[in-house]
């Protein structure tokens, strides 16, 4: 997952950063570093765990402490 995809997702599933970070159990400057592009020192790829619960997400999957959408 590219650090655009990774973008997206978090775009396409409503989710701040801060949100995002608390559905992957890691810290908002991490969820910073996974969008940030390739070119730039403090960018950090996406595991292949983190993909796989983000494509979770994308698919309809909720944990029960899923953020409420704001209106």
């Amino acid at each position: 997952m590219t650090c655009d995809e990774f973008r997206h997702a978090r775009e396409t599933l409503q989710l701040s950063v801060s949100e995002m970070a608390q559905m992957l159990g890691v810290s908002d400057i991490q969820v910073r570093r996974m969008q940030t592009t390739p070119d730039k020192a403090s960018a950090r790829p996406v595991s292949e765990t983190t993909e796989r619960l983000v494509r979770a997400y994308l698919d309809g999957y909720r944990p029960a402490d899923w953020p409420t959408v704001k209106a």
